[in-house]
């Protein structure tokens, strides 16, 4: 049977603000256990004003206060800027908090622009410095280092997911047979190969003995076609306008070319 997953991104439309974002997701997180989603996941993005969400771990904390029977989870944790034990031990907080129905995922990207990574603890984003974060943080939740995460988890089997759309974490929940949540609204292209490598790459774990994907698409559902193509025209002109100002962000941090004017930057961004 397959499963329905909310990820939110914690979306600042038009003249909103960040806290009626924030608001709006606690409350669609409370209509969505209502209709009968299996789980509720929150992103984690920083210094991006077109997104709500920089602590996904205290909004998670508080929407599985507000609910009972959806799991509520982190897709990803930006583990390149946290400790792996701080982070573990955040994961098993929320598991105790929510009585085992909180996920988490590894999220291996920065999710931020270079100088706001820089201040949120600059460390380097390596693949080798990725896997041997994520390999610290499961053994303090598995009772497998000398080091433990508190509150300790009764459970551990059924909330720890890759999330991410690049080899690195594709070859990574192979490898050390975890869960992936594939962002194919990132990266729909490669999509099928990377499902394909990961199926045929999965080494079996004490903690998974198969495979388990997830994947993560942008939707549109309404009662008709009509309804839909409705409602799909400012989420369309929201993701644009998002794209847009992660690409002002991005030509702003680096050091303009001799021949791109102010004028002309004005005109891409």
């Amino acid at each position: 049977m397959t499963k329905l997953t909310i990820l939110d991104q914690t979306p600042v439309f038009g003249t909103q603000s960040g806290v009626d974002a924030v608001r709006r997701s606690i409350a669609c997180a409370r209509y969505a256990e209502e209709i009968g989603y299996d789980a509720y996941w929150v992103t984690e993005q920083h210094s991006m004003k077109a997104f709500g969400c920089a602590s996904p771990e205290i909004l998670a904390a508080n929407i599985l206060a507000q609910t009972n029977k959806i799991r509520v989870g982190v897709a990803g944790i930006l583990i390149g800027h946290y400790s792996p034990l701080k982070v573990a031990e955040n994961i098993a907080l929320l598991n105790a908090i929510g009585n085992g129905r909180f996920d988490f995922g590894i999220g291996r990207t920065p999710g931020a622009m270079p100088d706001v990574t820089k201040e949120l603890g600059g460390e380097t984003f390596t693949p080798e410095e990725l896997d041997r974060k994520s390999d610290e943080i499961i053994s303090y939740l598995s009772d497998m280092n000398s080091l433990s995460a508190v509150p300790v988890p009764d459970s551990f089997d059924s909330y720890c997911i890759l999330c991410g759309s690049m080899g690195g974490a594709v070859k990574y929940a192979a490898q050390n047979g975890l869960p992936l949540a594939y962002a194919m609204f990132v990266n729909p292209t490669h999509c099928q190969e990377a499902i394909e490598y990961y199926r045929s790459n999965f080494v079996p774990s004490k903690l998974f003995d198969k495979p388990r994907v997830s994947l993560a698409v942008n939707a549109i559902v309404a009662e008709s076609d009509d309804i839909a193509q409705e409602l799909a025209l400012p989420a369309i002109n929201f993701l644009f306008e998002a794209e847009l100002t992660v690409m002002k962000e991005v030509f702003l941090h680096w050091k303009k070319p001799n021949y791109m004017t102010s004028a002309n930057l004005r005109i891409i961004c």
